[in-house]
């Protein structure tokens, strides 16, 4: 007699996501950070955001993530990830946002991340091959995180935030400015021509 098995719902890459979400969870857990991340949820491209916050729980800085597990066995010197390209369309298209992709090695408790800033996506944009679909990444030591360092991790995270917000600001600033210097010109032509009164050029001449 034949047994009726119903098929597995799950798969290993979704397991191993799982746990890198959980860990962010629990390292982020009473740092003064509030996690909006999904599991399984259905935003395109990112997994949701980070909201750092100061000791009041007011929010101070709020961060776009990207998470995956880490696919490399690091060693230790070195960890790497192909990070993917829809991660630099994302930050190119929201360009307001401060979006930062994170790899997590679950077994030893650890995250390496990568702020995704213009030189970022300039030098995806520069890859010799038009249909790369992922660019391999070796975080450096301070793109290391576990529970010793969390700390000085989200200080890197809200200075990349404030300066970030502070070249918007500098940026309408000298928008303002030219525009201001351009005006200048535009402001003392005399409507009359050389100050004659009742004198125009005629649309014709006949």
């Amino acid at each position: 007699m034949a047994k009726l098995v119903l098929k597995k719902s799950t798969y290993k890459s979704d397991e191993l996501d799982y746990g890198s979400i959980l860990l962010l969870q629990n390292l982020f857990f009473k740092c003064g950070v509030k996690e909006r991340l999904e599991r399984g949820g259905n935003l395109p491209m990112i997994d949701g955001y980070l909201e750092l916050l100061n000791n009041d729980g007011v929010m101070e800085a709020k961060i776009t993530v990207q998470v995956k597990h880490l696919t490399c066995y690091p060693t230790e010197s070195d960890a790497y990830y192909d990070i993917p390209n829809e991660v630099f369309a994302y930050a190119n298209l929201n360009k307001g946002e401060v979006v930062i992709f994170v790899a997590c090695d679950t077994n030893n408790k650890t995250f390496y991340w990568r702020y995704i800033d213009s030189n970022a996506i300039q030098s995806f944009i520069n890859l010799p091959n038009e249909c790369q679909q992922t660019q391999r990444y070796h975080f450096t030591q301070s793109e290391k995180c576990d529970e010793t360092c969390i700390s000085q991790t989200l200080v890197s995270w809200k200075k990349i935030f404030d300066d970030k917000m502070t070249s918007f600001k500098d940026e309408k600033y000298f928008a303002n400015l030219f525009i201001e210097v351009n005006r200048t010109p535009f402001a003392i032509i005399n409507s009359l021509f050389y100050g004659l009164p009742n004198f125009c050029i005629p649309d014709q001449v006949r």
